[in-house]
């Protein structure tokens, strides 16, 4: 085990809705987990940049652009979070769409409490677990180089 497992995990709110960040700190409030908030992809890219933020949990919608212009942007990205899109139109074909865009998964409004843990718990392992065969392909060529 690393420093990092025993860090508490950041999770990115990022909404221009009060109610999605209340609703999610909410829900997080009984976790290690530490819950920073975003208004717009602006400030969210800034801060993911910046700092080592493992999931990010999006709305559609966003003062300066939408869910896939975050994509976008954190696709230029070396350590990408993984995204979750939150969502009160959660459907079939909207969750395949964002699968194959590269998201992680959506989390249908209103919030049930332990299927946002669950996603959050997946998407967060999922990260981990990137990173560190990331992390093992990076020694393995530094011995070999």
């Amino acid at each position: 085990m690393t420093s990092a497992d025993y860090q508490p995990v950041k999770v990115l709110a990022l909404s221009a809705a009060e109610h999605d960040h209340t609703c999610l700190q909410h829900i997080l409030d009984h976790t290690s987990w530490n819950l920073w908030r975003a208004r717009d992809i602006a400030d969210a890219v800034e801060k993911i940049q910046r700092h080592r933020i493992p999931v990010v949990v999006t709305s559609e919608d966003l003062p300066d652009g939408n869910w896939r212009d975050l994509l976008l942007h954190l696709s230029h990205l070396p350590e990408r979070p993984e995204v979750i899109l939150m969502t009160a139109k959660a459907d079939e074909l909207l969750w395949s769409e964002v699968l194959k865009s590269g998201a992680y998964d959506l989390i249908a409004k209103p919030f049930d409490k332990s299927e946002v843990f669950r996603i959050v718990s997946l998407a967060w392992r999922q990260w981990r677990d990137q990173w560190r065969k990331v992390s093992r392909l990076r020694v393995i060529h530094k011995a070999t180089a």
